[in-house]
């Protein structure tokens, strides 16, 4: 499984995501990715199969209008500190990969729960 970090959210993550097994890249990390739109944002997670990890409600509703390809998972803490973002996603990490390994389009991760769409 590969995964792209959108920009709202710590380029830390890559790391962690590649200290689990899996690619990962940050918008960062592609030519114009700070200031690219979303729409060409999912453009590129849709063309090279990476699951778009987001806050941006956009990519939530696109989720649900269009389906995957891309897979999202959307993250939907407010605002949190790094560490609490990470120690949040490794309690629940097995419940939302398996989720995204079953052919979810949407994983929608909140403070008192998890939101799978089929």
């Amino acid at each position: 499984m590969k995964f792209l970090i959108d920009v709202q959210l710590p380029p830390r993550l890559a790391p962690w995501l590649e200290a689990k097994g899996f690619e990962a890249r940050h918008a960062v990390d592609i030519a114009g990715g700070l200031t690219m739109p979303d729409a060409a944002l999912w453009e590129i997670g849709k063309n090279d199969s990476e699951i778009i990890i987001s806050k941006d409600w956009d990519f939530y509703e696109r989720a649900l209008l269009k389906g995957a390809p891309p897979q999202v998972l959307h993250i939907a803490l407010g605002n949190c500190s790094t560490a609490d973002l990470f120690d949040y996603l490794n309690e629940r990490w097995e419940i939302i990969i398996d989720a995204l390994k079953s052919g979810a389009r949407l994983v929608s991760v909140e403070v008192d729960s998890i939101n799978v769409f089929d």
